[in-house]
């Protein structure tokens, strides 16, 4: 396999925006999860949450599984303050793009777990932003103990065409402010963060090129499209489930 050069991801807008913007995700966005977690019901279990933000979904896994070790790992080191203070777990600060995480970290994990990241890793331009997505994943891959689960939890929208122009509308704004701009409600944005999205097969192309193996679990549920999604040609999007086994 050719190795890609991937460049230190310095998207200082997108990290601007999550500094002032924290999301707030529940549990039950994650039930799924926590459900396929109680259901292997390993032993003295492992699991990072990767870009861990302010700890809500590490507290579910706490609350709501037999986790026995928990990590939050994520850039910013005011969400690890949060995770820490609301989970009471482990954090390490860094990036899932950094080729020496593995050796970093110093461990191995029975579960990992990519929610919503894919899509705010941010290049100069949507082809370099998708190889961001693959080194996370080949990162996130590596962390996994042997027989551990990669769980992969990521909005999807389609066709890639109609999220190119996305990406490029949302990129040239932001040139001139790092704030969220609202168009009859919070749905319908234009700026920051500048995103790029990507469908299932896409997703799945990315992984094959780490693991021969089909996921072992898949679940997507469909969402209904905002009115500026619908006005540049976007046809479908939803909440994609993909759970790996090394």
């Amino acid at each position: 396999m050719e190795t890609e050069t991937v460049k230190e991801h310095k998207d200082e807008t997108t990290l601007s925006y999550f500094d002032k913007n924290t999301p707030n995700y529940t549990s039950d966005r994650y039930r799924e999860i926590l459900h396929f977690i109680n259901q292997e019901g390993k032993e003295n279990a492992s699991l990072i949450d990767v870009g861990c933000g302010d700890g809500t979904v590490l507290k579910a896994f706490k609350d709501e599984t037999e986790i026995a070790h928990l990590v939050g790992m994520d850039i910013a080191d005011n969400y690890l303050k949060l995770a820490e203070e609301k989970v009471g777990c482990e954090t390490f600060q860094g990036s899932i793009l950094d080729s020496k995480l593995i050796e970093k970290i110093e461990r191995t994990f029975d579960y990992v777990v990519v929610g919503a990241i894919l899509h705010h890793l941010i290049g100069d331009s949507r082809e370099e932003s998708r190889t961001l997505a693959k080194q996370a994943l080949k990162n996130a891959f590596e962390l996994l103990s042997p027989n551990g689960y990669l769980i992969i939890s990521e909005p999807t929208y389609s066709p890639k065409e109609s999220m190119d122009k996305v990406f490029n509308i949302k990129n040239f704004i932001t040139k001139f402010t790092s704030d969220r701009i609202n168009i009859l409600g919070y749905d319908n944005n234009i700026g920051a963060p500048v995103v790029s999205y990507y469908d299932k097969g896409i997703i799945t192309k990315m992984m094959k090129e780490y693991t021969v193996k089909e996921p072992i679990f898949e679940k997507y549920k469909s969402h209904t499209l905002s009115l500026s999604l619908r006005m540049v040609g976007v046809k479908e999007t939803g909440a994609l489930l993909l759970i790996y086994q090394k």
